[in-house]
C-alpha cells in the first residue's frame, strides 16, 4: 500500500496448507522494502521527466534561446546546452551549435562579434554578469536582434560555466530604429522651418 493505493501484491506458494513461518515472513518483508524502494526511484525518474518537459515546453515560448557554455581552465570554449530556439534565431540546429561553437559565433555580425568576445571574457575573468544587444545575421541578409543575459560561476576544477538567455528583441529594436528616424526627420523638418521664418523675416 502506497498513500492509500494498493500497488501489487506478494503470493507465496506452498505444497501444502498452513500459515507462513518466520523464514517466509522475513522474505515477504524483505521484498516489500525492495518494491519501496524500486516504486521510489520509478516516481522520481518520473518526476524528472515531467519537471524536463516542462521546461523544454517553457523554453519553446522563449523569444530566443536558452543555452549554457563551458570555459574550460584549458581548450576551446564548449556549448553544453543550447534550446531549439536557436534555430529560429540563428537557421543552425541545436546539434550543430553543440558540436561547433563557432558556427554560431560567425553567425554574429562582425561589428557586433568581437566587442561581445570581449564582454564575453572579462566575464570569465571576474564572473560578472554579462548583458548585450547584438545581432544575427541571417541567411537572407537580414539581422535579427538578442539580448544576451548570462551569469558565469567557477567549479571546483577552474571552468567557468555561464547559464545564459537571449532574448529576440528584434521588433522592439526595429521599432527603437523608426523611432529615431522619425524624431531626426522631424528635426530637421523643424529645422528647415527655422530657416525659412529667419529668411522671412529678413525679407520683411
Amino acid at each position: 500500500i502506497s498513500r492509500g493505493e494498493v500497488i501489487g501484491t506478494f503470493a507465496l506458494y506452498r505444497s501444502a496448507p498452513g500459515g507462513p513461518d518466520a523464514a517466509e515472513i522475513l522474505a515477504v518483508e524483505a521484498f516489500s522494502d525492495l518494491a519501496r524502494l524500486a516504486l521510489r526511484k520509478e516516481r522520481s525518474r518520473r518526476a524528472r521527466l515531467e519537471t524536463n518537459q516542462r521546461l523544454t515546453n517553457l523554453m519553446r515560448n522563449i523569444p530566443g534561446m536558452v543555452l549554457q557554455w563551458c570555459w574550460p581552465a584549458a581548450g576551446p570554449i564548449r556549448v553544453t546546452y543550447v534550446s531549439e530556439g536557436v534555430t529560429d534565431v540563428t537557421g543552425l540546429d541545436a546539434e550543430t551549435v553543440m558540436r561547433h561553437p563557432r558556427h554560431l559565433l560567425r553567425r554574429i555580425a562582425r561589428d557586433d562579434r568581437w566587442p561581445l568576445i570581449a564582454q564575453l571574457r572579462q566575464s570569465v575573468n571576474d564572473l560578472t554578469p554579462v548583458r548585450c544587444d547584438f545581432s544575427i545575421l541571417q541567411n537572407d541578409g537580414s539581422r535579427k536582434w538578442l539580448r544576451l543575459v548570462s551569469r558565469p560561476t567557477r567549479d571546483d576544477d577552474g571552468n567557468v560555466l555561464s547559464d545564459a538567455l537571449g532574448f529576440d528583441i528584434t521588433d522592439r529594436h526595429e521599432s527603437e530604429m523608426r523611432l529615431q528616424e522619425s524624431r531626426a526627420e522631424l528635426s530637421e523638418r523643424l529645422f528647415e522651418l527655422e530657416r525659412t521664418r529667419a529668411r522671412l523675416e529678413v525679407q520683411s
